[in-house]
């Protein structure tokens, strides 16, 4: 009765609970019902947020909440946004673009359509179209004669054939006498042989130097103005090499240029690589192999020397130089010709050169005494020597045989031979100079010189104007009067040769006042500056501080490896701690520094003090990589110590005399336990600490193991010479499939007959009791055979390195501080603290300069602004 009625409770308590729980799900269903919440798509959550629907161009939707149009990817959906659906060049694909009427124009006759006019390439380029469209109201390039007179512009042309249009009429080069003086101008003649025209057009009102009135020049035929082939039928019609040109613009791709016969085309160096002289590629951080300077240390490198002294009359001042050996020297022409594009021949036109097809006759040519190479018809300029006794006579007279004269017997007695004015043969003056001075004869200047001066005039003159605005705002009166001083020198200078003196002096001059400026700057501070230029200089030494940081670290790292490596014994150069000390005192000013000049100058001092800590850094991670792996050294020397005893209990064992071959090992293994000990406290210099290791152990445990295995065959020879003949049936399969693949295996197979011959003396000797064999000529025809498989396998390059070898390599990379960044940084904060004190022009040029990669650049330009 008692269970039953249990039993009923619980049935009545479960009847309640359930009761509850769908009462609680109808209400929730009411109240979600009631409420009228449903579960929303993706496209619907996109607009009730405010966004709109975009379609990719797989026709899927994609939410957008930007304002501006959804992309289109066809005309119709273009059109509905109200832009215009513009084409790629030559292809149906292409893009909406927003604003009507800005797609570009890629054919002429929808460009003049348009009142725009169509301008083509010059050479044909492989642009789409061969030109492209440009605005309104631009004249197009002219590329002949016709055409840029039809624009109204004037056709120049230059002493080498080549042409131009000009903008501006009447600014053509005059490059021929008779034009020159139909334009009331001067016809200067240039007795020098870098001009093919024989002189040049002064500008109306000035006058030839004097040297070319005073002096009448060997006569120079005047050939009628060259040209140079410029399209790729015309380069190989005349036997020339032609380059394509991979450099794209933005008017297309040029089609090339024409080369003589012999160069190479131009080869664009891989991504972060840059070329060399000798045509190979480096790192772009790197640098180039140095170039040889003599004809012997060139040709010894397998280099090629071109003699200047042979292939040029221009060339007097050097013997020559050295270039890559697949590189050919250049031929230059006699003086009023040029050289074909065939390389051998010399012509006065580009039509009198040898076309593909035709029979090459070499032209009738001599030398000069001069060195020069001229047509057989010529007559040679006349060349005058300087005798031992002053006087100067032609090439063909010889000089006077010196004897004991007045003169001589003048300067033995410590005196001083003077020459007569009035006509007299001299007298010694014995108190040490002359009674009358002898005028200076001095040298007059060639064209190109005028014009080297001319530039560096201009120069000068640039910063005098810059330093006195400079000046006149510090109101420093005496610096304004030198000032003054030094351009009516600049106007005033002599015109011979001594100009170079002068503007030498001049420059020094002009450095001066750079110092004087900069310390009435430091020393006026804040008060002469204006407010901008204050607030900028403060952003440039905020600027420079926080990108410093990054050096730093490096800078950290490395005297972090050096601290360790004296931590764990090993000696360290004076040297490369005093630099790292510098380094860390000129990283603490740059921090601590309140002034941009001397956060500045330490950047700058940073960065040549980087460039000196480079050299370190190779020695510095190899010998960090050296003591990690110092233990496995020394256990590999041990292992052969260990040998080493065994090896000379099996010569006991063996009874034979072996002494002299094992004091070779033992002495072999002491040197490199000697090698050892001095990883710690040698002092690195020139050699690498790799370079050492391997020579000086790595090297020496392989020669001792060679030995070693060879006194250990003698135990069983005839065991030791199968495994020779099983080596050599693996390298004649090896050669068959070489064979196979038409490499050539002549070296390869002649050391496998070597080893054949080798191994048949060795199985001779195997059939042989110990006792009646000479143990040297064994153990010397073993290393034979073992110095053969292993140059074997260096050929197949199945070689596999030792275990010290595999572990120094494993990992290792040099890790160095990026000094050209340091000094762009420098530069950079530089440019922010003098914004406003610069010229428009020096900033553009800046701009455009900073774009070009490598250390001198940016070292250029650094002096270069430092002018301001």
């Amino acid at each position: 009765m008692f269970k039953l009625k249990e039993i009923l409770k619980f049935g009545a308590l479960s009847l309640a609970l359930s009761l509850v729980i769908i009462f609680s799900a109808q209400a929730q269903t009411a109240t979600d019902t009631s409420s009228g919440s449903t579960t929303q798509t993706h496209d619907e959550q996109c607009l009730s947020g405010g966004g709109k629907l975009c379609k990719n161009s797989d026709g899927s939707n994609w939410c957008s909440y930007s304002t501006s149009p959804c992309p289109a990817y066809d005309t119709a959906s273009c059109s509905s946004q109200g832009g215009e659906w513009c084409n790629y060049a030559g292809t149906t694909n292409g893009y909406c673009a927003s604003t009507p009427g800005s797609c570009p124009i890629n054919d002429e006759a929808g460009c003049t359509a348009k009142s725009r006019p169509w301008c083509k390439y010059s050479t044909g380029g492989s642009g789409y179209g061969g030109g492209w469209c440009a605005e309104v109201g631009y004249k197009c390039p002219a590329y002949d004669e016709p055409s840029c007179v039809a624009q109204g512009s004037e056709w120049c042309t230059s002493s080498y054939g080549s042409g131009w249009c000009s903008t501006t009429p009447g600014s053509c080069p005059v490059n021929d006498k008779a034009t020159c003086e139909s334009k009331s101008r001067t016809w200067c003649v240039d007795s020098s042989s870098y001009s093919t025209s024989g002189g040049w057009c002064a500008n109306t009102g000035s006058t030839c130097p004097s040297s070319s009135t005073s002096t009448t020049p060997t006569p120079t035929p005047v050939y009628p103005i060259s040209s140079w082939p410029n399209t790729e039928s015309d380069c190989t019609k005349y036997k020339g090499v032609w380059c394509v040109n991979t450099y794209t613009s933005g008017y297309g791709t040029m089609s090339g240029s024409c080369m003589t016969a012999g160069q190479t085309c131009y080869v664009t160096p891989p991504s972060g690589k840059m070329s060399c002289w000798d045509g190979s590629f480096v790192d772009t951080y790197s640098s180039c192999p140095s170039t040889p300077t003599t004809k012997s240390d060139c040709e010894t490198k397998g280099n090629k020397w071109c003699d200047s002294s042979t292939v040029s009359t221009y060339s007097t001042y050097s013997s020559g130089w050295c270039t890559g050996k697949t590189q050919n020297c250049p031929a230059y022409p006699p003086v009023g010709k040029m050289t074909c594009p065939d390389g051998v021949t010399f012509a006065t036109t580009l039509t009198e050169c040898p076309t593909a097809g035709t029979t090459l006759i070499s032209p009738t040519l001599k030398t000069c005494p001069d060195g020069s190479i001229v047509d057989k018809s010529w007559v040679c300029p006349v060349v005058l020597i300087i005798c031992s006794d002053g006087t100067k006579l032609r090439d063909s007279t010889d000089c006077p045989v010196k004897t004991d004269d007045s003169v001589s017997v003048c300067l033995n007695k410590k005196g001083v031979w003077c020459l007569d004015k009035a006509g007299g043969s001299g007298y010694c003056a014995l108190e040490g100079r002359c009674k009358t001075d002898l005028p200076d004869e001095k040298e007059v200047l060639d064209a190109k010189q005028i014009k080297l001066i001319e530039s560096m005039k201009k120069d000068y003159a640039r910063n005098l104007d810059t330093l006195e605005k400079t000046f006149k705002r510090l109101e420093d009166t005496e610096s304004l009067a030198k000032i003054a001083a030094l351009k009516e020198k600049l106007a005033s200078l002599p015109s011979d040769t001594s100009v170079f003196d002068a503007l030498e002096a001049m420059k020094d001059d002009i450095m001066t006042l750079r110092e004087v400026k900069d310390d009435l700057i430091s020393k006026k501070g804040e008060i002469e500056m204006s407010e901008r230029d204050l607030e900028m200089q403060a952003k440039a030494l905020k600027q420079m501080k926080k990108n410093m940081l990054a050096f730093e670290k490096q800078l950290k790292k490395m005297d972090t490896k050096a601290a360790a490596l004296k931590k764990q014994g090993f000696s360290l150069p004076s040297a490369l701690e005093d630099i790292l000390t510098q380094g860390k005192v000129l990283m603490g000013k740059i921090k601590a520094s309140t002034n941009f000049e001397e956060a500045r100058d330490a950047g700058e001092s940073l960065a040549e003090l980087s460039e000196d800590l480079n050299l370190w850094a190779i020695n510095i991670d190899q010998l960090v990589k050296i003591s990690s792996v110092l233990r496995n050294i020394n256990g590999q020397i041990t292992n052969r110590e260990s040998a080493l005893k065994s090896v000379k209990a099996l010569a006991t064992r063996l009874k034979v005399d072996l002494q002299a071959n094992l004091d070779d090992v033992s002495a072999t293994l002491a040197s490199v336990r000697e090698a050892y000990g001095q990883l710690k406290t040698r002092a690195w210099g020139e050699e690498e600490p790799f370079e050492f290791v391997q020579s000086a152990i790595i090297d020496k445990l392989e020669n001792a193991d060679n030995d070693m295995a060879n006194i250990r065959a003698l135990a069983n020879l005839k065991a030791s010479v199968n495994k020779i003949a099983t080596q050599i049936k693996n390298f004649d399969t090896r050669i068959a499939r070489l064979v196979k693949q038409k490499k050539d295996v002549a070296e390869l197979a002649s050391l496998v007959d070597q080893l054949k011959e080798v191994h048949g003396e060795l199985k001779a000797l195997a059939g042989e009791k110990l006792a009646n064999l000479d143990l040297d000529n064994v153990l010397e025809k073993l290393g034979a055979a073992n110095s053969l498989m292993e140059e074997i396998n260096d050929l197949l390059k199945i070689s596999a390195p030792s275990i010290l070898e595999r572990q120094l390599k494993q990992n290792f990379k040099v890790e160095k501080i990026n000094v050209p960044e340091v000094e762009k940084e420098v530069i950079r904060a530089y440019r922010v603290a003098t914004f406003f004190r610069r010229a428009p022009a020096q900033m553009a040029e800046y701009v455009s300069s900073i774009k070009e990669a490598g250390v001198n650049t940016i070292n250029r330009w650094r002096n270069r602004l430092a002018i301001d």
